[in-house]
């Protein structure tokens, strides 16, 4: 259980990680708009959150 909560935060980590990079190109003008990928981010985001506090709570 606590090595799956562990990869499950090391997901989350190179989530975010990700979407720094995902910033910092639009930033740089590699980007022009939020694309679908931002997007995916957010909902793989809410969705990592959800999995890793079910596990918590068992």
């Amino acid at each position: 259980m606590k090595d799956k909560t562990n990869f499950y935060n090391i997901a989350q980590g190179s989530l975010e990680e990700l979407r720094y990079y995902f910033i910092l190109s639009h930033d740089l003008g590699y980007l022009n708009a939020q694309t679908d990928a931002m997007d995916n981010l957010d909902t793989v985001g809410r969705m990592l959150y959800g999995l890793i506090h079910s596990i918590a709570v068992k």
